[in-house]
């Protein structure tokens, strides 16, 4: 339901189920083995402009999971709420992750002027 909420950009809704989905899999023990679950609530974080709740998505699939878009989203959310240390050093790690990624290497320029 939380992705299909997500496609119709009712991204509060979305979040509610995805949330759900993660509070259910905490108080189980299981672990949460969908990396979209992570990454879908966080870009509904950035979309309501919540970048404290999606820096948190972001690290806890960062963790998780490894990936470079992870990362990248983490980098971003550090950058918008001024933790620019941080998000060179996770930027950095995109970078090394995934030399191709434009995106990345723009925000890197960012963070360091």
């Amino acid at each position: 339901i939380g992705h299909s909420l997500y496609h119709q950009a009712d991204y509060e809704q979305a979040l509610q189920y995805y949330m759900r989905a993660i509070r259910v899999a905490n108080l189980s023990g299981q672990d949460v083995k969908d990396q979209l679950l992570f990454q879908r609530a966080g870009h509904c974080y950035t979309k309501l402009d919540r970048w404290e709740d999606a820096k948190v998505m972001f690290l806890m699939c960062s963790e998780d999971f490894k990936t470079a878009f992870a990362h990248f989203h983490l980098g971003v959310s550090c950058y918008n709420l001024s933790g620019y240390e941080e998000a060179e050093k996770v930027l950095s790690l995109v970078n090394y992750l995934d030399p191709s990624n434009a995106d990345a290497w723009a925000y890197l320029a960012l963070v360091l002027l």
